[in-house]
């Protein structure tokens, strides 16, 4: 990474073309994790070969440093790829009345069409966990519509978590048949009674992050979807312990 005047830059050296940049570190550091797992589902979707890490034979000027940029790819398509979209059309005017006469939706009728189009099953989601086997990234190349292992339907179960009372955040489990569960959160933005907690955690958490990380929850996959709820509930508890306004106002209520 190299400290510029206008922010900081990040050069991968065995990914020639992946150049990320950020006005600050901290956002440097966000856009080069993001920038290394599109290089590289791009290289694994195009069937290139993935180079290794080479052994740096450079020697750093003053503005610079080097950077440690992990990250793992499932679970950032799983976020990147099924993000929403907004595409523009053209329709008749007649079709688009009628279509408003009989409330249609009309996301949901292009999704459906485009499925039967393509000849996408549709009871089948865009299966981000088709490209999950213990964290580890299998074969990409069809991805989302084909897998070696046939397809899938993965399960999702949310909940609602209250700490000592208060509403504190939602759980997601997601859950894939045969395979592995995960997880994912967010607090309550509760302003009387967390207001000391950074907005890291304000921000959608999932299993296996570095903000998660660094608090000692380090896996990414669990064997059943209990599991996986159990380690979401000790990370939130863990957050909301971090508030000592939190606790102390909690602590006087009860």
């Amino acid at each position: 990474v190299t400290k510029e005047s206008q922010g900081y830059s990040v050069v991968f050296p065995d990914l020639p073309g992946c150049f990320p940049h950020g006005k600050t570190f901290v956002e440097a550091n966000d856009n080069a994790k993001e920038a290394l797992a599109l290089h590289l589902y791009g290289m694994i979707k195009d069937e290139e070969p993935v180079p290794g890490p080479s052994v740096p034979n450079f020697v750093l000027k003053k503005n610079q440093a080097i950077l440690i940029v992990d990250v793992i790819i499932a679970q950032f398509l799983r976020k990147y790829l099924t993000q929403s979209v907004k595409k523009s059309l053209s329709i008749p005017k007649w079709l688009d009345e009628l279509a408003q006469e009989n409330n249609i939706n009309y996301s949901q009728s292009l999704q459906l069409a485009l499925m039967e189009q393509l000849g996408v099953d549709q009871g089948i989601f865009r299966k981000t966990s088709m490209i999950m086997e213990r964290g580890k990234v299998e074969n990409m190349s069809n991805y989302p519509y084909e897998h070696d292992k046939g397809s899938l339907v993965y399960k999702k179960e949310q909940y609602s978590f209250r700490y000592r009372g208060v509403p504190a955040a939602d759980i997601e489990i997601i859950n894939v048949p045969g395979e592995n569960s995960s997880y994912s959160f967010s607090l309550e933005k509760n302003k009387s009674f967390w207001p000391d907690l950074e907005d890291q955690y304000f921000d959608n958490l999932y299993a296996g992050s570095d903000c998660l990380k660094n608090l000692g929850f380090t896996q990414a996959f669990y064997e059943t979807s209990q599991a996986a709820l159990q380690t979401a509930i000790s990370a939130i508890e863990t957050i909301l312990h971090k508030s000592a306004i939190a606790n102390d106002k909690l602590h006087s209520n009860n």
